[in-house]
Order: structure tokens, then sequence, then C-alpha cells
């Protein structure tokens, strides 16, 4: 399966807590800058923490995955339904990691 639909297939089945914490960053940055953030700041902070969220909830996805098996209400999520393999989960989980950790650092340096 191609990576970066597997990447959208595990945000989508986790879109409401994913996304809940680039939207607190943004408006924590919001009122921490008085609310008139650099742009570019603003985007680097809110797609580090997007990178960040989704590292952490694939590889609970990951860790749960027995567990979630036997759930018939997770049973539908894209890791333990089979649609994406465990290798493509660790993929997205070092790729998404990475890019959280290095836009975090270089959001400190601007």
């Amino acid at each position: 399966m191609n990576l970066l639909k597997a990447f959208l297939l595990l945000i989508v089945s986790r879109k409401h807590k994913i996304i809940s914490f680039p939207w607190c960053t943004a408006v924590g940055l919001l009122v921490s800058s008085r609310g008139f953030p650099s742009l570019f700041t603003a985007l680097i902070v809110v797609v580090a923490m997007l990178m960040t969220a989704t590292c952490a909830y694939v590889y609970n996805d990951i860790c749960d995955l027995e567990m979630d098996k036997l759930n018939p209400t997770k049973l539908k999520n894209p890791l333990p339904s089979g649609k994406i393999s465990v290798k493509e989960a660790m993929t997205i989980v070092y790729v998404s990691g990475v890019a959280g950790l290095v836009l975090s650092l270089l959001a400190g340096t601007i």
C-alpha cells in the first residue's frame, strides 16, 4: 500500500484526537503572541504538533493491536482490520516522529 494512503487512513481513523492537539497548539500560539504570531512560525509549530500527535497515536495503535482485534468497535480501524500492515504503521511512526522533532527544533530557532 502507498505510504501516503496508509498515513491518511490512520489520520482519518483518529481525526478527532490527532487534530485536537494542533488546534490547541494554534490557540495557545495566538494567546501567547497576543493574536499576531509569525505565520511561518505558526505553521511550523502546528505541523510539528500534528506530526508528534500522529507518531504517538499510531504507536499506541501498534501496541494495542492484539486487544483491538478483540474489540468489535475498534476492529474496523485500519490497523486491526489489516488495511495497513504493522511495518507501514511503524514507518509512519518513524517518519512522523522525526519530522515532528525536527520541526520543533526548527521552530525554536526562528
